[in-house]
């Protein structure tokens, strides 16, 4: 399936801004599970992109900040919505996978 963004509804200064950027907004849309951006779902957005990066990368800030998810209000992309629930189970499941990796790894060292 064609990943589709559809920055159409945004501001118009956040679709030239941004819209070089597309495959790397879908892509972290399609990681976190929401198809749209919408003044009522925003900052969840951006909790959610918080939650997935502390669990593939670090703590640091996304690169899809705050201000970005803001300004984005308006848009669409073509992946299937996953509900809170959803999304904080795979990533606890995401996070002890990890753990045990580096248990495993952390064995076979010693």
């Amino acid at each position: 399936m064609t990943l589709i963004v559809d920055f159409r509804n945004c501001e118009k200064e956040t679709q030239e801004e941004l819209n070089k950027y597309q495959f790397e907004i879908g892509s972290y849309m399609a990681a976190i599970g929401m198809s749209k951006i919408t003044c009522d779902n925003y900052k969840e957005v951006y909790a959610r992109l918080v939650i997935f990066n502390a669990s593939i990368f670090d703590n640091s800030e996304p690169w899809l900040n705050l201000d970005m998810c803001q300004a984005l209000i308006g848009a669409k992309f073509n992946i299937n919505d996953e509900s809170k629930s959803q999304f904080s189970t795979r990533m606890l499941n995401r996070c002890i996978e990890d753990i045990d990796q580096r248990e495993t790894k952390s064995q076979e060292v010693a």
